[in-house]
């Protein structure tokens, strides 16, 4: 897996985050059985920037914690020779540390658990459903334990 971090936001030090968030991609696509052989991008943002993407590709005009965007609908597609891009993951920081606060956390755990739900949103899960919320949370539960992040950091 070719994992690119993008940081666009200034308030935290994301420094430590990439070891982080390479362990969770990558236990994740264990868990799933899936090939990991995929271009990831995941975004660490801001709540104004979150809330705009929000606006315009949902119109949803709220900031939100985390947004997935597909490359395509029917998977992946690449030039010959270059890994397929499986999407973007976007976080908010802002709403990170928030929820970590909320629930009684660390916003490392927090980032990596929105990492997961939003590369389950990019492999095709949803939680429209009751069935499919039960499923898409026993998978994020699933991996976040392989990860060790439910116990803190």
């Amino acid at each position: 897996m070719e994992l690119a971090i993008r940081n666009q936001q200034n308030t935290f030090d994301v420094r430590h985050l990439r070891s982080l968030l390479q362990e969770v991609m990558e236990t994740a696509f264990q868990r799933l059985g899936a090939s990991s052989a995929v271009e990831l991008v995941i975004v660490l943002t801001d709540d104004a920037s979150i809330r705009t993407l929000n606006r315009d590709f949902r119109g949803n005009d709220a900031s939100t914690d985390v947004l997935s965007f597909p490359q395509q609908d029917n998977g992946p597609a690449s030039p010959a020779g270059e890994l397929p891009v499986l999407g973007d993951i976007v976080v908010s920081l802002e709403t990170a540390q928030r929820q970590a606060a909320e629930y009684g956390h660390s916003v490392d755990r927090e980032v990596g658990y929105l990492a997961v739900h939003g590369l389950l949103h990019l492999m095709g899960f949803d939680h429209e459903s009751d069935e499919g919320k039960k499923r898409m949370r026993s998978w994020e539960k699933d991996i976040m334990q392989a990860c060790q992040l439910l116990r803190e950091r």
